[in-house]
């Protein structure tokens, strides 16, 4: 009996001292070499991602020559555009180390943090004007003589616009438009088609 539990020991011993203990170096190259190709761009690539151009787009965005519907749409275009390269310069530079430390990479963190300085300014002002949009989303008009409530936008533009953005209490502010179509008499959309275990719309 002492020599089996003697030897089931030793198997013991030899089975968890095989198992060797991962730094944290080592895991991040893991983790690196993991990571698919095609997500990290190398420092020529990269080099020819700026947001340098925001303020002309802002500024449209801006522009109460355009219809609200317009607006919105040209702060959706603008904010994917800053987001995904904001997150071209974050996730390349993250898995990339040497991109932010290497001789010459002054110029990618500058314009990297450019990028992430300008997707913040523009969600701050997306944000805010899909708000104005949402609180006064019905208004006054004087037709016939007469003063009827009607839609300040397309409604799907607004939620458009909303999906976009997409902040924590994006299910509050479509329900917010939700209740303006009911004030105005304008039928929901319809849900999306549910999709059975066959995979078959029903």
């Amino acid at each position: 009996m002492r020599t089996l539990a003697g030897a089931a020991a030793a198997l013991t011993l030899a089975l968890t001292g095989c198992v060797k203990e991962i730094s944290s170096d080592e895991r991040l190259d893991r983790e690196t070499q993991a990571a698919p190709a095609s997500d990290v761009m190398d420092a020529d690539a990269l080099a020819r991602v700026n947001c340098k151009d925001v303020e002309d787009q802002l500024a449209s965005a801006k522009s109460e020559s355009r219809s609200e519907a317009e607006r919105v749409l040209v702060y959706v275009d603008l904010f994917n555009s800053l987001k995904t390269r904001t997150e071209q310069f974050e996730e390349s530079m993250r898995r990339n180390p040497d991109l932010s430390f290497k001789e010459g990479s002054q110029e990618l963190v500058k314009a990297r943090d450019l990028c992430v300085e300008q997707f913040a300014d523009v969600r701050v002002e997306f944000d805010k004007y899909v708000r104005e949009l949402v609180d006064f989303a019905v208004v006054d008009e004087v037709r016939g003589g007469a003063t009827v409530k009607v839609a300040r936008l397309d409604f799907e533009v607004l939620r458009k616009g909303i999906s976009a953005l997409a902040p924590a209490d994006a299910d509050l502010l479509l329900q917010r438009v939700a209740n303006a179509e009911k004030k105005l008499g304008i039928a929901p959309p319809p849900p999306a088609a549910e999709q059975p275990a066959n995979g078959k719309k029903r």
